[in-house]
């Protein structure tokens, strides 16, 4: 029989090596390791904290990407600084100030 102990979160988070708040957040988002709640408190199974990390066992960063749905952020270069964007009709006053009419 193996040792399936419940963990509170601070136990979770130290075997995680990870923060207690970084453990909240997953909670409340999704994505984090599978929990057990009663009442008011919030337990980790040792077998739910080893599987989410086998989960996240990778051979390299694309192949993590790629897995966990993550997409490299673009920046939009299509929008100047000054310039207004489509759909607000503005104007600049003399001094180059723009106002939205």
């Amino acid at each position: 029989m193996t040792d399936d102990l419940i963990h509170i979160t601070k136990e979770a988070a130290r075997i995680l090596r990870c923060s207690e708040s970084y453990l909240n957040k997953l909670r409340c988002t999704g994505g984090g390791p599978e929990f057990i709640k009663i009442g008011a408190s919030i337990g980790y199974r040792r077998s739910a904290l080893d599987r989410w990390t086998q989960e996240r066992s990778f051979k390299s960063t694309t192949e993590a990407d790629a897995q966990l749905g993550r997409r490299k952020r673009a920046v939009d270069l299509s929008v100047e600084v000054g310039q207004p964007t489509s759909g607000t009709d503005s104007s600049n006053d003399a001094k180059g100030q723009q106002h939205v009419n």
